[in-house]
């Protein structure tokens, strides 16, 4: 933990000179922050949550109306947005928490559904298609100087906001929390009998990462200076889940990987961003098909090999 952390704290300053890196690094830790989020939904409580880009877009609208036309501060209207997306998207799934599987997905691209038609007509609050440009960059004022948080600083403040979330889904998922969780989504109804609260679990889980959520919602908007109903549609929550299956789920690490591969990927070969949807379903069906348990997977198996004690036997085997 200590030296993921490290590492983590690093990046932002090896990518400093270059301001292609660290838009690119900004992507990959709110991807990061993203994946995250969905996969303590998915993988420990066995909930797909495909209205992560609806949640997204409501987050990223009440932030834009709360600094751009209430003069709020970010500050400010980040925690509270984010409060609200939570407050907002457990209630329009809540009635569906008790169900689970197919039923609990198709309630959930229904929210979606709804989200985005709300975005496309509601022209006084979003702007329809056209979207909202030009969307403030964040500043902290020290003293008679003010800092904008844009490039490395962006990087900090994102990489701190993941840190912490990171090793909240940590405490949970290593806890008694986690085998509630874990208990609820083997055998909802053996857990029922032995006492765990399973609709308690899932909307607070749910409360928990729609929050998540909120906040990627915040820092997405100021990062690109726009946002639009067509940014936050079905293939956000759709590549978001390719990310978590293409690194591993029931890991942490896993779904950080996959996030950190599929946006450096498409933005690194340009020649292939236009084609990233396709390339992002072929990626999907080959890790199912030949990858089961996704890509860290690969990465256990040959730490495993590399690590494990050489003895004469083996070394022999290897000659021959």
């Amino acid at each position: 933990m200590v030296a993921f952390i490290a590492v983590a704290l690093l990046l932002p300053l090896a990518t400093s000179r270059s301001n292609y890196l660290t838009f690119i690094l900004n992507l990959v830790i709110l991807n990061a922050i993203l994946v995250t989020s969905f996969n303590l939904l998915s993988s420990y409580t066995g909930l797909r949550n495909l209205a992560m880009g609806g949640l997204t877009g409501l987050g990223g609208y009440i932030s834009c109306y709360l600094v751009m036309r209430a003069n709020v501060s970010f500050w400010i209207a980040m925690p509270v947005t984010s409060l609200l997306v939570a407050a907002v998207g457990t209630a329009l799934v809540f009635p569906s928490i008790r169900v689970k599987g197919l039923y609990f997905v198709i309630s959930t691209l229904i929210v979606q559904i709804i989200l985005t038609q709300l975005y496309e007509s509601w022209g006084e609050f979003t702007l329809g298609d056209v979207g909202i440009s030009n969307i403030p960059t964040p500043t902290i004022s020290l003293g008679e100087s003010v800092v904008y948080v844009s490039g490395t600083v962006f990087s900090y403040l994102a990489m701190m906001i993941f840190i912490v979330f990171f090793i909240v889904a940590k405490r949970i998922t290593t806890g008694r929390t986690g085998l509630r969780l874990a208990a609820t989504r083997d055998d909802e109804l053996l857990a029922s009998y032995i006492g765990i609260d399973v609709t308690r679990q899932r909307t607070l889980m749910f409360f928990l990462t729609s929050f998540m959520v909120g906040i990627y919602g915040c820092l997405y908007t100021p990062l690109i200076t726009f946002i639009s109903p067509r940014q936050n549609d079905l293939s956000l929550s759709f590549n978001t889940l390719v990310m978590v299956i293409f690194g591993g789920e029931r890991t942490l690490l896993g779904p950080i990987l996959g996030a950190a591969i599929l946006t450096i990927l498409p933005n690194a070969l340009s020649i292939i961003y236009p084609f990233r949807n396709y390339i992002t379903g072929l990626i999907l069906i080959i890790t199912v098909v030949f990858f089961p348990k996704g890509l860290i997977s690969v990465f256990r198996v040959a730490a495993k090999k590399l690590m494990a004690p050489q003895t004469p036997e083996r070394d022999q085997q290897r000659k021959s």
